[in-house]
């Protein structure tokens, strides 16, 4: 494996922000695989992750991220947002967000709409403002499938949509054999252990 240490961005107002800022392919197009990144400092608005801001497509495997993002939202320690394919990958990151952007922020990652299998999140996730949040993704919708994943993270939230592991799931999307460990601090509602709330027929 490869590890790139102690990378800093600092793009405040910038959006798809990461060592790979946007990714867009089918999905046996374009793999990144066995690529570490430790001691990261990521600040970007939207779509902000350590590895990638925005992953629309290809397909990550084992790889594992360090470090801290600070964001407006959906954003998440490993990736921002996930459309594409994650695979026996790691985060442990402090993951913030003061913005008011909905649509999610977690400890992995901030909006799934792909799948991920065997990832786990470690860290901290603090929203103040946006809604959907949870210690492994904030939202996850659009027919994801999330399987054999776990998440232990603290979950820090004064707005609505907070769960241990997802702070909404929607869209008829799949989250099975999936554990959360982390507490949460919440005094707001749709708030749970596991996930704050689920609409849609998901399951």
């Amino acid at each position: 494996s490869n590890t790139l240490y102690n990378l800093t961005i600092n793009q405040p107002g910038a959006d798809d922000i990461g060592f790979f800022g946007w990714i867009n392919a089918g999905p046996n197009d374009v793999t990144v695989e066995n690529l570490n990144i430790v001691g990261a400092d990521i600040t970007g608005s939207n779509a902000v992750g350590i590895l990638v801001g925005s992953l629309l497509g290809g397909r990550i495997y084992n790889s594992h991220t360090e470090g801290q993002v600070d964001s407006a939202g959906r954003s998440g320690g490993f990736v921002g947002r996930i459309s594409g394919a994650v695979f026996d990958s790691t985060s442990k990151a402090n993951v913030t967000s003061s913005g008011v952007v909905d649509n999610g922020l977690g400890g992995f990652t901030g909006i799934l709409w792909g799948s991920c299998d065997n990832c786990h999140a470690y860290g901290t996730v603090t929203g103040t403002a946006g809604f959907n949040t949870g210690g492994f993704s904030g939202n996850i919708a659009n027919s994801a499938i999330v399987s054999n994943s776990s998440a232990n993270v603290l979950v820090n939230s004064s707005s609505f949509n907070v769960g241990g592991f997802v702070g909404r799931l929607n869209d008829s999307s799949v989250v099975e054999f999936c554990a959360a460990y982390g507490d949460i601090n919440s005094s707001t509602n749709r708030t749970g252990g596991f996930v704050g709330s689920v609409e849609d027929n998901s399951i």
